[in-house]
């Protein structure tokens, strides 16, 4: 899992746009969460506003 992590956090951090402190806890809640409950989640919100 943890060269999964790194994988992900790299990939968020390659365009130079994202920095690694903030790409890393965002990859550690989605690892927690689940991207598709999440993104499941953030469509349902963003139907709401």
């Amino acid at each position: 899992m943890t060269g999964l992590l790194t994988v992900a956090v790299g990939s968020l951090t390659a365009t130079g746009q994202i920095p690694q402190a903030i790409a890393t806890p965002v990859v550690i809640y989605l690892t927690k969460k689940g991207v598709k409950t999440w993104c499941n989640s953030n469509s349902s919100n963003s139907n709401n506003q």
